[in-house]
């Protein structure tokens, strides 16, 4: 079974995902941590769930059009204050990193920094 067969539903089909407070994360775009190539949503199955009304979780599966790498990322979106979110990567012990603190509209950079946690 592969990565795409574990987590089958399309992340695209689940955006966008809106905090309690209406700021919201619309687009999802991610570095392979192969060859740093961009990869979208539509390249990208997994779960989105929002177990707390500030707390976006993303357990995600990407295939990178460019060179074919597969890869797994765990992380999590939490609002802090008014319009900032945090970018949190869960590793593989189950430790949260830190990425950054940003606005939503930021978002999409933050994420790239993801591979190179990977």
């Amino acid at each position: 079974m592969n990565s795409f067969e574990r987590l089958p539903k399309k992340i695209e089909t689940q955006l966008p995902v809106f905090f309690s407070s209406g700021l919201d994360i619309s687009e999802l775009t991610l570095s392979c941590p192969a060859c740093t190539g961009l990869i979208s949503a539509s390249n990208c199955t997994g779960i989105i769930a929002r177990p707390l009304p500030d707390v976006i979780l993303f357990d995600l599966n990407g295939l990178c059009p460019g060179c074919g790498t597969e890869f797994t990322a765990y992380f999590r979106a939490r609002q802090v204050g008014e319009k900032d979110v945090v970018l949190e990567l869960i590793n593989e012990s189950g430790n949260l990193l830190v990425v950054e603190s940003q606005r939503p509209s930021r978002f999409q950079r933050l994420l790239s920094k993801i591979k190179r946690l990977l």
